[in-house]
């Protein structure tokens, strides 16, 4: 009898160490989709960033472009107003050369 119920005794702990493994195994496989999960939304998430950052670097490379060119005009402009001025004062020059010989003459 005694033997009887050592036997009952291993066999219900071997039920209870079943059903543990049983759990340990259910718990597992949900945090392993709830991991799936995550990783899925982080690479979702990465890839999402990765597009924004190819936009960003675009439009940046866009702007420096446009300032580039906005600089090259900015100067060509300089350079013509400079231009301009130095004919203006050369004429400027003639002019009243001009007037002063002509006046000496008169």
């Amino acid at each position: 009898e005694e033997l009887r119920e050592d036997e009952d005794q291993v066999k219900g702990q071997r039920w209870a160490l079943r059903d543990e493994l049983a759990e340990a195994c259910t718990e597992r496989e949900l945090l392993q989709s709830e991991l799936d999960g995550v990783l899925r939304a982080r690479s979702v998430a990465l890839d999402r960033l990765r597009c924004e950052e190819q936009l960003l670097i675009s439009e940046v490379k866009e702007m420096a472009q446009e300032e580039a060119e906005s600089t090259h005009q900015l100067c060509r402009l300089s350079q013509l107003l400079e231009s301009e001025s130095r004919q203006r004062t050369r004429s400027n020059s003639i002019m009243t050369f001009g007037s002063v010989q002509s006046s000496e003459f008169s």
